[in-house]
This record gives structure tokens, C-alpha cells and sequence, in this order.
């Protein structure tokens, strides 16, 4: 029976995902690289080479994925998430370190869309697609818990050595590998991978919906903007609370804290979904976000951290919702490729930004660079919720 098959990719997904954000650097890799003597400007354009390789293959990646199936785009995914662990212990040269991180970039474009294409095809396969941003939420919680863990778990093994860190990545992502291979891949991906279309095929259909829906393009736009400015925000708090003297185990801590919030969140998210509009909910995000954001600045001790957990979960919140809205207009034999087509975007953002971010930290300090990134949001934000406004 093939609807059964089908069904069970949706556990599978969840045992992948959990394995699979077990990072036990994600809060500290930034610490990391400071105790190997790498300043803020050195750490922001390594980063920015994790996201030139994301802006390089996403798109192909999709167009892979969407071919020739998202199993095959995952395994490949997390392979490299093990590459990324054995080059980060390799070497304390940029030059290795820049390589670890573009394997991570490689390794997420394989991930990026493929798990959300695989979940909603798989539910579509057994006439449960309105269930969508549920199973997300929770595909979306466990990933969170597992991170938290992570995170917890790392501040803890670098108390030791960050060889145990890099160590524990590579042990978990083999052990991802098993229910990977348990998954079935849905029957039209199976079908599309018959057919004979040129390579660009999905390229130019996704472009074709782009163009077609109009009521895409400020949600995206404004999701890219938020999804850069988080990246920033939590991936610099890293070295920000440690210059605050906050030690490396109540660093993992405080992510890990974060985490669960979130795994708290998203899990509900389709409830928030029910009861208001897309749009509603995008206008609320937003002013909330730039609310959080300015309290994280000017806060101290308690009320910081409280507005960091909190600020985050506003970007959390939106994820999925923004997910589904997008999902729905998608056919399932382009659906990776446009996903991939927002993620290079998104990614050749963050490349620019989070090197001069880091640039501007080494001359300005934290405080004014937090604050300038405040008004670009600002007066980003507003001119774009008025054009929706208006239409």
C-alpha cells in the first residue's frame, strides 16, 4: 500500500531533522574562531564564504532536487554537514576554515527546500496537505529542541575541548543517515525525474510564478530582510554576551533557551494561522520585531537576554506561516527550485552584510552597530508595509 509509504516519510522526516541540527557549535563557533585569534572582521568574511556558496548552488541545487529527488538531495546534504566537521578540526587557517564553512553552504543548499517540498508531497500523497503548517510546526519544534540540546551540550563539551564538539557533529549526522534511507521519495517527483524537460525547466517556471503573483513579493522581500537581520543579530550576541563576561557554558545556555522557546512556538504557530490573515500577521511580526530589537539594545542583564529569547521568536513565528503561504502556490515539480531561488537571495544578502556587520563591530563597537542596523530596518520596513498597505 503505497498511502502507508507515503505516511511514514513524515516520522522519518522528524527522526532526520532531530539528528540532524544536533550542531554542537552553532552558539559558539564565533568563540571558537576569537580563541584562535580571528577578529570580528576575519570571522564576517568566513561567514560571508558560507553564504557565497549558498548564493553559487542554491539555485542548481534546486533544480537538482527537483529532478532527481529530495532523498537523494538530502543524504548528499548531510554528508556534507560531516565534511564541514572535519575541516573545522583540520586546520586553524582562514583558508581551511573558509572551506569548512563554504561545505556547510553547499551542504544546506542540498537541505534548503527539500525538506519542506519532501514533507508537503509526501502529505499531498495521502490528501493530508491542509495539514501542513501543523506538521511543519512540529518538523520545525523538533529541530529547535534538538538545537537547544546542542547548544546546551556544546557550551559544556567546549568547557573540555572543541574537538569533542567537532567530534559529536560527526557522530550524529552518520546516525541521520538512517532515516534518510527509510524515506520514500513521493510518486510525482519519481515521475517528474522521467521526464525529459531541459535543465533551466524549473528555473524558468519558478521565475514564471514570481512574475504571476504580485502578492509574493512584499512578503518575501520583507521575509529575506528579517531572515538577514536575525542571522546577524543571534550569530554576533555570541561574541557581543561573552564581551558582557557571560561564560561559554551560560552562553550555550541562553541559546539553548532560545531553542526551546522556539520549538515552544512554532508548534502552536498554526493555531495563530487560523484565526488572522497572512498579512495581519506579517504587520504584527514586523512592528513586534523592531520593538524587541530596540529593547535588546538599550537592555541590561535580565531584560537583554529576555529581549534577545523574544526577538527571536518573532522571526520563529513567521517561518512557517510564511512557508505554507508560499507552498500553496507552488506545483511540486518547481517547488525546491523557488525556494531555492528566495534562499540565494537571502543568502547573497547575509554575504554582504555579515562581513561589514563584522566591520563595523571592530570600529564602532556593538552597541552603535546594533543601533544602525536598528534604522535600516526601520526605514526599510515601513515604505514596504505601505505599499501592502495600498494594494
Amino acid at each position: 500500500m503505497k498511502k502507508p509509504l507515503y505516511h511514514q516519510n513524515i516520522p522519518s522526516m522528524y527522526r532526520y531533522i532531530f539528528l540532524a541540527q544536533l550542531f554542537f557549535d552553532r552558539s559558539l563557533w564565533v568563540i571558537f574562531l576569537t580563541q584562535k585569534q580571528f577578529s570580528m572582521t576575519d570571522i564576517g568574511i568566513v561567514e560571508a564564504l558560507l553564504h557565497l556558496s549558498i548564493v553559487i548552488f542554491e539555485i542548481p541545487t534546486g533544480i537538482l532536487c527537483d529532478r532527481f529527488g529530495r532523498k537523494r538531495s538530502l543524504l548528499i546534504g548531510n554528508g556534507l554537514s560531516i565534511v564541514y566537521a572535519i575541516l573545522m578540526l583540520a586546520t586553524n587557517q582562514i583558508f581551511f576554515i573558509g572551506l569548512a564553512l563554504m561545505s556547510l553552504g553547499l551542504g544546506i543548499t542540498f537541505q534548503s527546500g527539500a525538506e519542506e517540498a519532501l514533507l508537503y508531497d509526501s502529505l499531498k500523497e495521502t490528501g493530508k496537505e491542509s495539514h501542513y503548517t501543523k506538521v511543519f510546526g512540529m518538523f520545525s519544534m523538533l529541530g529547535l529542541i534538538s538545537l537547544s540540546a546542542a547548544q546546551l551540550i556544546g557550551g559544556f563539551l567546549a568547557e573540555f575541548s572543541f574537538t569533542y564538539v567537532y567530534i559529536g557533529i560527526m557522530i550524529v549526522h552518520l546516525l541521520a543517515f538512517l532515516p534518510l534511507l527509510a524515506i520514500k521519495e513521493p510518486k510525482k517527483i519519481i515521475q517528474t525525474t522521467e521526464k525529459s524537460e531541459p535543465w533551466h525547466y524549473q528555473l524558468t517556471e519558478s521565475v514564471k510564478i514570481w512574475r504571476r503573483y504580485h502578492t509574493m513579493h512584499v512578503p518575501v522581500i520583507v521575509y529575506m530582510l528579517l531572515s538577514t537581520a536575525t542571522v546577524i543579530i543571534i550569530f554576533y550576541a555570541q561574541s557581543y554576551f561573552k564581551a558582557l563576561g557571560y561564560s561559554t557554558p551560560m552562553i550555550g545556555f541562553i541559546f539553548a533557551v532560545e531553542g526551546l522557546l522556539g520549538a515552544l512556538v512554532v508548534k502552536y504557530v498554526y493555531l495563530i494561522e487560523a484565526k488572522f490573515s497572512f498579512i495581519k500577521i506579517n504587520r504584527l511580526i514586523y512592528f513586534i520585531y523592531l520593538a524587541l530589537f530596540i529593547a535588546f539594545i538599550y537592555s541590561t542583564h535580565g531584560l537583554l537576554i529576555i529581549s534577545f529569547l523574544l526577538l527571536s521568536q518573532a522571526f520563529t513565528v513567521l517561518q512557517p506561516i510564511f512557508s505554507n503561504f508560499i507552498q500553496h502556490k507552488l506545483e511540486s515539480s518547481f517547488r525546491a527550485t523557488f525556494f531555492s531561488m528566495v534562499g540565494a537571495v537571502e543568502s547573497l544578502m547575509i554575504m554582504i552584510a555579515f562581513p561589514l556587520f563584522g566591520w563595523f563591530i571592530d570600529r564602532l563597537g556593538f552597541h552603535v552597530s546594533f543601533l544602525l542596523l536598528f534604522i535600516i530596518l526601520t526605514g526599510t520596513f515601513i515604505p514596504l508595509l505601505l505599499v501592502k498597505q495600498q494594494k
